[in-house]
């Protein structure tokens, strides 16, 4: 099978893709980064690994579409670091650097190792994790200067901060405490002991001065945290401001002239009530043609105890313009269990379409028979009122859960991995297989092609999917993560 395998991957290399199989030296738990380390225009990898006790980051160098197989660069993590970052934080040396955040201190390591004192401010997240180091998402050029911003979560918010260290910006930020439940010593009069296991500090149990009895602490741990910070161009300036969602706020912090922030939300928007749904999606996209950011809204009802709930599809034209989120431009309403919405145009329209895939598990009747997983893929085709309200396809497959050997999560729908510029519809065949099939536009409407453009044997129990641009040539990239492995699929179309 293996042999089979590889001869399907070398003849798919030979036809459109170059194939790089990465093995992580030391535990791996799928911290990773793409992005230029030695200044050759090639996007590299970065991966933290856990090996003899210590953290590194690995860089496999790229070159001809290829990633190297065995690390060039070995780079150890500072016991006091937490997280870390690439980007090009010394623009007048080769490449981009990685960025140390430490308890009181950001850092910035330069091309001989030394670190460079970029912030001394705070952080929220100030204790090393022992085998792993998180890494920070929040690197953009937000002011089209060609250089990166960073944002810093700081015991007391947001900090704004150029490549050089300047703070354009500090944003006073409560966190958020949360508290396990109350942990007593006996429940029910003693007839039932509480389980503890799977808590974070479960094992810091404080014994008192009698033999044999132990106290537990009035809570297993607490925590702190902030929201997560989003770039997007809200007003259409052309200029990258900061947005996050707080309770059942959304604000924003335009980014002014002079590329600052001011401490106040330049607008606060009131959510739709959710005190019976949950926000599943909240992203801000770009739909209706202009430079305003566009929002989607994505969310389930947790008031229905059944295999599948009711969920809500909701879209905003240029929320800054509307200034508020009472009526939205689009809405639409899904029975599922699990709901993805992707924006693509399939139908090559040059208008983005509302593509969504619906997972419902259905558990049968007074168990009988074996549980059944059903997935429909389907699109919204936008027209000159906005969208259809009803779906031009339904792409319908069900599945023994019985028959399920492997759990690999992916999108169903992608940006272009075939080389015609249109999107694709990606898949697992029943042996386990990454499929990728194209839409197939006609008078009737728009359809999914019956045939596979691409065939990838997985050969993984379980493993991660995503698509990124990793070279020049306008087409998707496949990544393939498992808990040991990388495997890139580099497209090569011309």
């Amino acid at each position: 099978m293996l042999m089979l395998s590889s001869i399907l991957l070398m003849c798919l290399s030979q036809s459109t893709h170059q194939i790089s199989h990465i093995q992580p030296q030391g535990y791996f738990d799928g911290e990773m980064e793409f992005a230029d380390a030695d200044g050759d225009g090639d996007l590299d990898l970065f991966v933290a690994v856990f090996v003899d006790y210590k953290r590194y980051i690995d860089v496999y160098l790229q070159h001809e579409n290829l990633f190297a197989t065995t690390p060039q660069q070995h780079i150890q993590i500072p016991d006091t670091v937490v997280a870390w970052a690439v980007g090009d934080f010394l623009p007048d040396q080769p490449g981009e650097e990685i960025i140390w955040t430490a308890a009181r201190g950001v850092y910035v390591r330069n091309s001989a190792g030394r670190p460079q004192v970029l912030s001394r401010s705070s952080q929220l997240l100030d204790v090393p994790y022992a085998f792993s180091a998180p890494r920070l998402n929040t690197v953009a050029d937000i002011d089209n200067d060609g250089l990166p911003e960073i944002v810093l979560l700081t015991t007391t918010g947001y900090q704004v901060m150029q490549h050089d260290g300047t703070v354009s910006g500090t944003i006073d930020l409560q966190v958020s405490e949360g508290r396990a439940p109350v942990a007593a010593s006996n429940l029910f009069g003693g007839k039932i002991r509480p389980k503890l296991s799977s808590q974070e500090l479960s094992s810091l149990f404080v014994p008192n001065e009698d033999v044999g009895v132990i106290n537990y602490p009035a809570a297993l741990f607490s925590s702190v945290s902030l929201p997560t910070p989003v770039w997007a161009d809200v007003n259409g300036d052309g200029l990258q401001d900061l947005t996050y969602k707080k309770e059942n706020m959304l604000y924003v912090h335009l980014q002014n002239s002079e590329f600052e922030f001011l401490p106040q939300a330049d607008r606060i928007f009131a959510l739709p009530d959710s005190s019976k749904s949950k926000y599943e999606q909240l992203e801000w996209v770009t739909v209706g043609g202009k430079k305003t950011a566009d929002l989607l809204m994505v969310r389930s009802s947790e008031d229905v105890l059944s295999q599948t709930r009711p969920w809500q599809v909701r879209l905003y034209l240029d929320p800054w313009q509307a200034k508020s989120l009472d009526v939205p431009d689009a809405l639409f309403k899904i029975q599922s269990t699990a709901l993805g919405v992707h924006l693509f145009d399939v139908n090559g329209d040059d208008a983005l379409d509302v593509c969504t895939s619906n997972w419902s598990l259905d558990l049968g009747l007074l168990g009988r028979g074996s549980p059944q997983l059903d997935h429909i893929a389907s699109a919204y085709l936008a027209d000159e009122s906005g969208w259809g309200v009803r779906p031009v396809f339904a792409e319908k497959r069900s599945m023994s859960v019985d028959d399920i050997d492997s759990f690999v999560t992916l999108d169903s729908f992608t940006s272009d991995l075939t080389g015609d510029g249109a999107p694709d519809f990606v898949e697992l065949s029943e042996n386990g297989s990454l499929r990728v099939r194209k839409f197939e536009v006609s008078e009737g409407g728009v359809s999914i092609a019956n045939s596979n453009t691409i065939d990838l044997p997985l050969q993984a129990l379980a493993a991660k999917v995503g698509v990124i641009q990793l070279n020049s040539d306008s087409t998707g990239d496949i990544v393939i993560t498992r808990s040991q492995a990388i495997e890139i699929f580099m497209s090569t179309i011309k």
